[in-house]
């Protein structure tokens, strides 16, 4: 696969970008969920309804003929309405997915490091997420690009980028 494109994210790629919430929770064959049931939950749901708000940022990685691969978006929420990786209300959570065609071959690496120069050039100090113990290899590209667990709950880690400690690696962005 060649180097996909990196764009910014745009309202109409709302329903895309649910897409990938979906996959983000069913990473695995063996955890599959009912889409009606994980939007059932507004916690979940809440990652992209409503998209885009006043502060949301997003990347969509497309391929040679434009067509979607991934997305990776950040969000940030309320005390009252946290997410999975809440850490506070001045730190926005990502979210990431990609395509399960195209898994393994960079598009999640060059999403999350788009996003991270975004943020970083945005003035952001840090980001969080939340990733399943089960997603072994979601943990270890996040680890490689420097995210560190803060906290460790039975089948999940929250972990965050502190973008002030390192420089980001960075993606061309159309």
């Amino acid at each position: 696969m060649s180097r996909p494109r990196i764009r910014a994210a745009r309202p109409a790629d709302a329903p895309f970008l649910l897409s990938m919430l979906l996959e983000a929770v069913n990473f695995s064959p063996d955890h599959e969920q009912d889409p009606a049931v994980i939007l059932s939950d507004p916690q979940v749901a809440n990652y992209v309804a409503g998209w885009p708000r006043d502060r949301d940022r997003g990347f969509i990685a497309v391929g040679e003929h434009d067509e979607p691969l991934g997305a990776c978006w950040l969000r940030y929420r309320a005390p009252t309405d946290p997410g999975y990786g809440y850490l506070d209300a001045d730190t926005p959570e990502l979210t990431i997915a990609v395509t399960r065609e195209t898994r393994g071959t960079g598009v999640g690496r060059a999403l999350l490091r788009a996003i991270t120069a975004d943020a970083q050039e945005s003035g952001l100090t840090k980001l969080s997420l939340s990733v399943e113990h089960a997603n072994r290899r979601a943990s270890r590209l996040y680890r490689s690009e420097g995210w560190q667990t803060v906290t460790c709950e039975i089948d999940a880690d929250t972990m965050v980028l502190d973008l002030t400690a390192s420089t980001p690696n960075t993606a061309r962005t159309t």
